[in-house]
């Protein structure tokens, strides 16, 4: 499809080759020579020791020496590389998209999706949005985004989430916020993921009356939604969360599933025309597992307040 990028691709990379070993030469000149100049040139290393200006010039030709290196000769390769990567995965998606989705696949804007989680107060501190979009499945318009919510010290990053976010309108707002999660047992104590997300000041955990919820699900809210009385919505959220990976967030007429599964889905990596046939197989088991995880929200979407839409 792109094959007279890859021959340009090709061209670049025998040169991106020759860029990093002159890097590593210099490198190992700037870093082993002085150990050498009293052998090679003796009168020379007096010089050198009496001469800051010297120094700071030789090592000013080797930074020098190395940003042009990388700029004509490394940075060329890499910026093709991923401009082909970014063209092949949109021409692939698009059209593996509109096949599952019946034309109503859409790019969403990744920084409003982003402002609208950051709203939902899970987002500890830092966060990325990748392959934000829209379609229309079994009558359900929804939005998607691959996200990561992570936090930094001075000798690690943390990540607190890392997964698929689906959004869907609901039918009918709830009165208040709704958070539903799982705990999971941890050594002596237990774990939930809300409480490491979400923003405990805002929210109290809530009982259902007559509950029949797993005594490891955790629902909070800053009022006392009517839904979560309901016995159906009860079994369902039993089934869902299951497997602990999933989370549920209501909110602003919304309804947000998270999913954790640590991937950066629809990710792939182009180097020549083979790859691209990888890449689509990798899309469409990526499609696959995105039409699955529907599947198994949406047969309960009467249930859980989702709302039918046509466009």
């Amino acid at each position: 499809m792109f094959q007279d990028k890859y021959v340009e691709l090709e061209k670049l990379k025998k040169k991106n080759h020759i860029g990093k070993l002159l890097i590593a030469i210099i490198l190992v000149l700037l870093f082993v020579g002085p150990a050498f100049i009293p052998m090679i040139a003796p009168g020379l290393t007096e010089y050198i020791e009496g001469n800051d200006l010297y120094i700071m010039m030789s090592i000013l030709v080797f930074v020098v020496s190395i940003i042009a290196i990388v700029t004509n000769l490394c940075s060329p390769y890499r910026k093709l590389k991923n401009e082909i990567n970014l063209v092949v995965k949109d021409t692939i998606l698009k059209s593996e998209m509109n096949n599952t989705f019946n034309n109503t696949y859409k790019v969403e804007n990744s920084s409003e999706f982003d402002s609208k989680l950051r709203s939902l107060n899970i987002i500890n501190r830092q966060s990325y949005i990748n392959d934000c979009f829209s379609a229309k499945y079994n009558n359900v318009r929804f939005k998607y985004a691959d996200a990561r919510f992570y936090h930094s010290s001075d000798d690690s990053t943390v990540t607190d989430f890392q997964g698929p976010i689906f959004e869907f309108d609901l039918k009918n707002q709830l009165e208040g916020d709704l958070y539903i999660g799982s705990k999971q047992k941890v050594l002596f104590t237990y774990y939930s993921e809300i409480d490491s997300l979400m923003n405990k000041s805002l929210y109290k955990e809530i009982k259902p009356e007559n509950s029949i919820l797993n005594e490891k699900i955790i629902i909070k809210s800053n009022a006392n939604p009517s839904i979560i009385n309901n016995s159906s919505f009860q079994e369902i959220i039993n089934e869902l969360l299951s497997k602990d990976r999933y989370m549920l967030i209501y909110k602003d007429n919304k309804l947000y599933v998270l999913i954790f599964n640590y991937k950066d889905t629809f990710e792939i990596e182009i180097n020549n025309s083979s790859d691209e046939i990888k890449a689509k197989e990798q899309i469409t088991n990526d499609i696959k597992f995105l039409r699955e995880e529907l599947d198994t929200i949406i047969k309960y979407k009467d249930v859980l307040n989702i709302k039918d839409e046509d466009f």
